[in-house]
């Protein structure tokens, strides 16, 4: 598999913050300008982001740690420019292309996996059968109760 690497001053400057920091999520709007960063793990950063905004992905440049199925979907739905993961899964690699949506990876996986190393993440198993991105996002909106 070809690694695609895109380079785009906005998610360029967003993956430096993510490796810079102790952040596990940060995006950047298309001006360059820190739109937020989060230490919460998983899709939470990324759902308190869109809470009370449904706008609040909309065009940004997104450098997140951990990019399975579940934060792709999320990332998509909402509209993100691009997005880069440290580690991303098949499935998520896969929905990013089908929408369109550019990104990079250091390190591509199978799958995520829960914390314990054990099996797949709770999330990741919950927007497993979804075929879209807004399947996912309203299957993770149900998990969550939100």
């Amino acid at each position: 598999m070809k690694i695609e690497v895109i380079y785009m001053e906005p998610l360029q400057k967003a993956i430096e913050e993510l490796q810079s920091s102790n952040a596990s999520c940060v995006g950047f709007g298309a001006d360059g300008v820190l739109a937020f960063k989060s230490c919460e793990n998983g899709v939470k950063p990324l759902m308190e982001r869109i809470a009370g905004d449904a706008d609040g992905l909309r065009g940004l440049y997104v450098a997140d740690k951990v990019i399975g199925k579940a934060a792709a979907s999320v990332m998509i739905y909402n509209g993100v420019a691009a997005c880069h993961g440290l580690v991303v899964s098949e499935a998520a690699a896969r929905i990013l292309r089908e929408n369109g949506v550019e990104f990079s990876y250091g390190q591509i996986v199978p799958y995520i996996k829960n914390r314990a190393g054990t099996g797949m993440c709770p999330m990741e198993k919950c927007v497993e059968a979804a075929e879209t991105a807004e399947e996912g996002f309203r299957a993770i909106s149900v998990f969550l109760g939100r």
